[in-house]
């Protein structure tokens, strides 16, 4: 129930609008990993935004979920070391 702009440093915020733009003017999903930097500590997201379209095809909404992976790329850092 918050916005980007609450959760978020501005700069992460922004990015993660721009993602949403991408996807509803696109009408295509994306994937992508994400890093974010927070109070209590680095995160990194594995993130899937797809467009939610009505009976005609038009995007009518955005859709997104948001993986924490943020052991998993500890783990994949410790063996690139």
């Amino acid at each position: 129930g918050r916005t980007d702009e609450e959760l978020f440093p501005g700069e992460v915020a922004r990015a993660f609008r721009e993602t949403d733009l991408r996807v509803l003017e696109s009408g295509k999903p994306e994937r992508r990993e994400e890093f974010v930097p927070l109070p209590e500590g680095e995160k990194f997201y594995l993130s899937v935004k797809y467009p939610i379209t009505d009976s005609q095809g038009r995007v009518v909404a955005l859709g997104g979920f948001a993986t924490d992976i943020t052991e998993r790329k500890a783990m994949e850092d410790a063996l690139r070391r």
